[in-house]
């Protein structure tokens, strides 16, 4: 049974992940650990579960990277958030583009497979930042918080990161526009 309002340590989720395609279940938390001097990043443990006496395994705990942690490291949560992850092809039944901040145009509903919009309101917002980066460049320190964007793609870079925008695979990150009007990542 699910029994709401109870938390682990203030947490109010718990994200259990495999260690998938690390043996050695280290990455996730050393990847974390270098993050963190850089970037406003999420908590990770190690976890032995075991539920009602039986031993399930070991697995990896990452902090939900949601509105408890954008008041965590901004001190607010209402602005514009967006989960940058597109719906699976059985999901929407045909293909769908990654999430890569390409221009498609004005119509919100063409970014609507590839980013989901965590807050409230948004839309207008992450338009004008795609508009910005593809159409004025010159206006991006404006929209974006440009160090911070940087030192993440260098992070993702030395730390061998497929799963973020500048890896492999354009998915896995998250925007969230600050009250300054600038997006974070």
């Amino acid at each position: 049974d699910i029994v709401s309002g109870q938390n682990i340590q203030g947490y109010k989720k718990l994200k259990l992940g495999n260690a998938w395609f690390d043996p050695t279940f280290s990455k996730e938390a050393l990847a974390s650990r270098i993050y963190k001097q850089y970037l406003p990043s999420y908590e990770v443990s190690l976890i032995r579960l075991v539920v009602n006496g039986n031993y399930i395994g070991l697995y990896i705990n990452q902090e939900d990277v949601g509105f408890q942690f954008l008041k965590k490291h901004f001190d607010e949560n209402n602005g514009p958030f967006f989960k940058c992850e597109p719906k699976t092809e059985e999901e929407v039944g045909h293909p769908v583009a990654w999430p890569s901040l390409e221009w498609l145009g004005t119509d919100t509903l063409d970014y609507f497979e590839s980013y989901e919009r965590k807050s409230l309101t948004g839309w207008s917002e992450l338009l004008g930042l795609i508009d910005t980066l593809n159409n004025n460049i010159g206006g991006i320190e404006q929209v974006l918080n440009v160090d911070r964007v940087l030192w993440f793609f260098a992070l993702c870079s030395v730390l061998s990161n497929e799963d973020s925008y500048n890896g492999a695979y354009i998915h896995n990150y998250y925007l969230y526009q600050t009250a300054d009007g600038k997006f974070q990542i």
